[in-house]
């Protein structure tokens, strides 16, 4: 299997496991001139941003590893443009999650990082 078809399956493997936990998928795969978002979802108030990363093993780091300063940055950039496309009140309370697949355990964390700094 390729790249793309890998992060597909896991993707969905994602989502799946943010609808058990009472979550309801909006997007998949969002894509802006921006970056790109895997999950969009709504947990109660909150609208999530999710970035999916999976690892086979230990080799290459862990999931959230990751997700760096410079990725946080696409991510920030596309949720942006997706909150004005949408037309979402800038009231709603926004936040980050990684579902990490490290070795086929997956984890979701909660509030991962924040709006990167250079789109405040």
């Amino acid at each position: 299997m390729n790249k793309r078809k890998i992060g597909t399956v896991y993707e969905d493997a994602a989502a799946a496991f943010l609808e058990r936990e009472g979550c309801r998928i909006l997007e998949h795969g969002f894509r802006c001139r921006g970056g790109e978002i895997d999950l969009i979802a709504r947990d109660g108030e909150y609208l999530v941003f999710a970035e999916v990363k999976y690892r086979a093993g230990k080799g290459s780091g862990s999931g959230p590893e990751a997700v760096d300063m410079r990725k946080q940055l696409r991510i920030s950039k596309a949720a942006l443009f997706y909150l004005a496309r949408c037309q979402i009140p800038p009231d709603t309370p926004c936040r980050f999650d990684v579902i990490a697949i490290d070795g086929g355990k997956m984890r979701r964390i909660r509030g991962a990082f924040p709006l990167h700094p250079a789109c405040r």
